[in-house]
């Protein structure tokens, strides 16, 4: 038999990063290109909701394509008033250490995507299995693959309530 390392799985067990009462909320999105659109559309729900009061530092870890889309969505007024942005393009050379890293000083990760979009049809677990490793708190999809995992996580199809309900 024989194993195929996942080059993006990081490497460690991490405790929960815990919140001092001084320091915003650190929320973590990373992604590929093709799941931005579901960032997206969480960001404008929580744009209209309570949660865009809370104070967060959310932080984009993608490519640079991925996030030009979030600024113009900031531009356009559909973004959390009270949520600062961040930005951290993929470096190739640096995984899985950067994911590692990134995820291990968030408190929170979000991971939303679809479950009637067909192209998202058996997706892999493996984002939020990283979160949960990373030590955060995380909030998702309902998707049949992440279900398995909602014991451990907040999994939904209302990011602004399951935001809400982290913080």
């Amino acid at each position: 038999s024989f194993l195929i390392p996942d080059p993006w799985q990081i490497n460690k067990l991490h405790q929960p990063r815990p919140k001092h009462e001084d320091e915003n909320w650190k929320i973590i999105w990373f992604g590929s290109n093709s799941n931005c659109t579901y960032l997206l559309d969480a960001l404008k729900e929580i744009s209209t909701s309570s949660s865009a009061n809370i104070n967060v530092e959310l932080t984009i870890l993608c490519t640079k394509w991925s996030i030009k889309h979030v600024y113009k969505l900031k531009e356009s007024g559909h973004f959390p008033a009270n949520w600062a942005l961040r930005n951290v393009e993929w470096n190739l050379d640096q995984r899985p250490t950067q994911l590692e890293d990134e995820l291990s000083r968030s408190h929170i990760s979000m991971v939303p995507s679809n479950p009637q979009d067909p192209m998202k049809a058996g997706v892999s677990h493996n984002r939020v299995v990283d979160s949960i490793r990373a030590g955060c708190l995380t909030v998702a999809s309902p998707m049949e693959s992440y279900k398995e995992l909602s014991k451990i996580c907040l999994i939904g199809d209302n990011f602004s309530h399951l935001i809400s309900s982290a913080c």
